[in-house]
């Protein structure tokens, strides 16, 4: 008796052969289409597949074109003014302390660099601030300029800025000219050349940085200095800071690790024509001793006090009198409590001070003081004498 099998496996079984067919016909056809893709590559039909696809890649890299994309620095004349690329040389020199012995052959090491120091003359006249000598003797320092040696000739030192003026026997040295303080604002860019012809970016922070603020000083010295950003490295004394016009704004005074400060080229400036007429440095003389208010850490002050100019005082520390006798300002009638307002039309409101103000005018020139006196406005007219600044290094 023949067995009797269910309709559903019938139908289930002719389902199974059905998708079998068509996973073979479709298999057939992929291989196909594999194979005729493979013979596409076949240009004469005796390459491998490998070495085909080879050459396919070599041959469209040889028609292809590389780009190599260049990165450069920055050029230097695209960041520092283009007036400093136009200068026919550096004005700064390296000052060394000399070596003990002077042989045929020895060599200033980095270790006796004591600072820099710029030319003011063509004839070698360079200023550096006075602490960069400070302790030597004339013979005992050498300034290192345009790659020789010149051993110093003659050094003065000038006691109303604090810097020292050297000589040596060169020729021909590049200079340029000065900037006026007035002139600068804060935040003004400035350019400090702490080595020869490198250049360093900063910017103007203080017109009149005072390390002390509420000493008293004579109407022959001048404090005021001017701050910038950074610090000062080992040998950056001296070193010449200008603006972007290429004019001579200050020298570095700072000390190692302390902010930029800088004495002001017009003091400088001030400075040079006695000395080169003269051999010492000559200025205006009044004769009095003051305290900048406008700088002054004072309490309880009035409403109708001063709160700017330069206060007429003794300084007992140094067991000076407030008005020196037989001076100028004592034969003007100045006395102790009157505060020097103005200079003729010079205001001692803290942005300068009274001896960069009177280090402007030739001795023996009459000016006109405003001075505030028991709170009344007085107008004095004071003949100016005349002082020597300054002292032959020895």
């Amino acid at each position: 008796m023949r067995n009797a099998l269910p309709k559903e496996f019938f139908s289930g079984l002719g389902r199974s052969i059905f998708l079998i067919f068509v996973a073979a016909s479709c298999g057939g056809l992929a291989g196909g289409a594999a194979g005729f893709y493979a013979s596409s590559f076949d240009y004469g039909g005796t390459l491998d597949l490998e070495q085909r696809i080879r050459e396919s890649l070599e041959s469209r890299n040889a028609s292809s074109t590389v780009s190599v994309i260049k990165v450069e620095r920055p050029s230097l004349s695209t960041i520092v003014p283009s007036i400093f690329f136009k200068r026919g040389g550096s004005a700064v020199a390296g000052v060394y302390r000399a070596p003990a012995n002077k042989v045929a052959g020895a060599v200033l090491e980095d270790t006796a660099l004591l600072g820099q120091a710029v030319a003011l003359t063509s004839d070698g006249w360079f200023v550096t601030p006075a602490e960069t000598l400070e302790g030597l003797k004339s013979n005992e320092a050498i300034l290192w300029y345009d790659r020789k040696a010149y051993p110093v000739e003659k050094g003065i030192m000038d006691n109303l800025d604090g810097v020292a003026f050297v000589k040596v026997n060169a020729r021909d040295v590049p200079v340029f000219s000065f900037s006026r303080v007035q002139d600068l604002a804060i935040g003004a860019e400035l350019w400090s050349e702490k080595r020869p012809s490198e250049y360093a970016p900063s910017v103007a922070t203080d017109l009149n940085f005072n390390a002390a603020p509420n000493s008293r000083m004579t109407s022959e010295t001048s404090a005021r200095r001017i701050g910038m950003s950074g610090v000062a490295l080992a040998g950056d004394m001296g070193a010449p800071v200008w603006n972007d016009e290429g004019q001579l704004v200050g020298v570095v005074e700072s000390g190692v690790g302390e902010q930029l400060r800088l004495i002001p080229a017009s003091l400088i400036a001030s400075s040079l024509p006695s000395l080169l007429s003269d051999g010492q440095v000559r200025h205006a003389y009044l004769g009095v001793v003051t305290m900048d208010l406008a700088s002054a850490k004072r309490l309880d002050v009035a409403e109708d006090e001063a709160r700017y100019g330069a206060l007429i005082s003794d300084d007992k520390k140094i067991n000076r009198v407030g008005v020196a006798k037989d001076s100028p300002a004592a034969k003007a009638g100045l006395k102790n409590g009157d505060v020097i307002l103005r200079v003729e039309r010079d205001i001692l409101d803290g942005t300068t001070d009274l001896g960069e103000i009177l280090s402007e005018y030739k001795p023996g020139s009459e000016v006109t003081l405003r001075i505030l006196r028991e709170k009344q406005d007085l107008d004095i007219k004071v003949s100016l004498g005349s002082i020597i600044t300054s002292e032959t290094l020895k």
